[in-house]
């Protein structure tokens, strides 16, 4: 996992910003700042390969700027995340197939992808798209307890086992969101 994919709510405060879409105050960008540097000590020991860090900040400008435009939009959130979940669940597949899986595709894993394609994502974007419709603010800040909450669920499931670092970047996470979404000066 590349801690780098989650420039995207920095990216998305940035350019709301530029373009005039929404104030961002300087305790959200603290608050973002924060959790982000919790995300990065969260992952700190991870190997990073450039050609895949490339394509993760590549993902994150265009998710980015692909959130900003959705929040601007006059369109049913429910029909932009059919459409997109539409589109992206054949391409999905295309790309699992091509990746040259030697076990192939069985009843199982078609459930897996389209549950993947049609239930949690499907759940997770009209969360997303709702609450950047909201407030660009809030979603990025907020998106951060993502990989915050993956780490915790891997301390049960695959028997991970915190280190400091990681200790120490749930607390930055936790209290970017806090400094994000407090309210008052």
């Amino acid at each position: 996992m590349s801690a780098i994919i989650y420039t995207y709510p920095l990216l998305i405060l940035l350019i709301s910003g530029l373009a005039g879409y929404s104030g961002i105050s300087s305790k959200t960008a603290l608050g973002s700042l924060t959790a982000f540097a919790g995300v990065l000590t969260i992952y700190a020991p991870s190997q990073l390969d450039i050609s895949g860090t490339l394509l993760s900040f590549l993902a994150a400008v265009f998710f980015a700027v692909s959130s900003v435009i959705s929040s601007r939009i006059p369109i049913d959130l429910v029909i932009l995340t059919a459409i997109q979940n539409i589109i992206g669940l054949p391409i999905a597949v295309a790309i699992y197939i091509l990746a040259g899986d030697s076990t192939g595709i069985d009843v199982t894993r078609v459930i897996a992808i389209v549950h993947q394609g049609l239930g949690a994502s499907f759940l997770a974007y009209i969360a997303w798209y709702r609450l950047l419709t909201r407030s660009i603010g809030v979603a990025s800040s907020i998106v951060y307890m993502v990989p915050a909450a993956t780490y915790i669920m891997a301390i049960p499931i695959a028997g991970e086992t915190p280190t400091f670092y990681q200790i120490l970047g749930l607390i930055l996470v936790l209290i970017g969101i806090y400094i994000a979404r407090r309210r008052g000066s």
